[in-house]
């Protein structure tokens, strides 16, 4: 049997259902800024998201469980938006356990499931 890669169970859980799936692409059609996103594997803790939206109120940030979905405007600098992130987990003690970013995750993982 086929084991998933993280980034495809990173982003079954944050689009769930096919229709959540279809969200995505919907989201990135509908709205062309959406040009980057990053998936963040996080341990126990409590993720300050109201601190992450308040420092980049243009982003979408989206959590489920233990995995941090960030979406982010086309020409957002993704390692400097990085070090904001990691700032604030480590202040809020959220250890970051694997992260993965690129243009086509989505793409990769529609292509996984067999769309």
């Amino acid at each position: 049997m086929k084991r998933d890669s993280f980034t495809t169970r990173c982003l079954k859980k944050v689009f769930p259902r096919r229709d959540d799936s279809d969200e995505l692409l919907k989201l990135r059609r509908a709205n062309a800024k959406w040009a980057k996103i990053a998936l963040t594997l996080l341990g126990p803790g409590e993720v300050p998201l109201g601190t992450l939206r308040e420092a980049f109120p243009d982003h979408d940030w989206r959590l489920d469980q233990e995995v941090l979905c960030h979406l982010a405007p086309a020409g957002t600098d993704l390692d400097a938006v990085s070090v904001v992130v990691a700032r604030e987990l480590a202040a809020a003690g959220v250890p970051i356990r694997e992260v993965r970013r690129g243009v086509s995750l989505e793409r990769k993982f529609l292509d996984e499931i067999g769309e």
